[in-house]
C-alpha cells in the first residue's frame, strides 16, 4: 500500500479507506489511544499519516 498518495493530515474518511474499517471502528481506535490522532473543534478528528504507519508496523509486529 502506498500511503504517499494520501496528505500528511488524513480524516476519517482516509483511515477508513486506509485500513478497510468502518466508521465505528474507526472512532473505537482513536477513543482507545491506540491510533493516535487529534480534534479539530468538537468532532472533527485528524490524524497524522505517521499515525498510520506506526499504527500498521505495531499491530503487524510479532513479540
Amino acid at each position: 500500500m502506498n500511503l504517499n498518495q494520501y496528505p500528511d493530515i488524513l480524516t476519517i474518511e482516509d483511515v477508513m479507506d486506509i485500513l478497510l474499517i468502518g466508521r465505528n471502528q474507526c472512532y473505537e481506535l482513536l477513543n482507545s489511544g491506540r491510533l493516535h490522532g487529534f480534534k479539530v473543534g468538537k468532532r472533527n478528528w485528524k490524524i497524522p499519516r505517521k499515525a498510520i504507519l506506526k499504527f500498521l508496523k505495531e499491530e503487524t509486529s510479532y513479540s
